[in-house]
């Protein structure tokens, strides 16, 4: 259960990250448009081979499965991190002031959220800014889906106050199970 101080620092960090994600959105947007009046002004007929395209729809799916497996791999080392007595950051600290003494893992616990948010979101983004250049190029449709596809991920990931709340309490429940079978497994 989270205190009310814990709900307004998570709130604060929540809105960074939905500034963060938001942000990585809307360059995927404006990109696109970029690009739609680039080729609607090009001539000439696509190219024959659209090397390019199915390059960037494999670096698509490529980056949906990084993508959807990373944050679990941040999650286990941070907690990992935290069960050996070493989280990082040291001192928690959430959207710029301190946490409680109180609740010295919730600061490396929305760290480690914000962390696997921010590199997941920056590997769509870049999967989608391939695809859009490809299009710019080979002028074939499958890159602006590859792209679309890629964009829809990025927002799906878009972090609300309750999915971060509900984030915390999991992943504190499952420090605290783990520390409970931790002396079990050492026997």
């Amino acid at each position: 259960m989270l205190t009310d101080d814990q709900r307004e620092s998570l709130a604060r960090a929540t809105r960074t990250m939905q500034i963060i994600v938001g942000a990585l959105a809307v360059g995927v947007v404006v990109f696109s448009l970029v690009v739609l009046a680039i080729a609607s002004r090009q001539a000439g007929p696509p190219p024959d081979e659209p090397l390019l395209t199915y390059m960037s729809l494999v670096m698509a799916l490529v980056a949906l499965v990084v993508a959807t497996l990373f944050p679990g791999v941040v999650k286990r080392s941070q907690r990992q991190a935290i069960l050996a007595g070493e989280p990082t950051p040291q001192v928690g600290s959430i959207g710029g002031r301190p946490l409680p003494e109180a609740e010295p893992e919730l600061g490396p616990l929305v760290a480690g959220f914000r962390s696997a948010l921010i590199i997941r979101s920056a590997i769509l983004e870049g999967a989608a800014f391939f695809c859009l250049i490809s299009y710019l190029l080979e002028r074939q449709t499958l890159s602006l889906v590859g792209a679309g596809v890629l964009l829809l991920f990025l927002l799906g990931g878009y972090p609300t106050q309750s999915n971060v709340e509900d984030a915390m309490a999991n992943e504190r429940a499952t420090i605290e199970q783990l520390r409970q079978t931790e002396p079990s497994d050492a026997r």
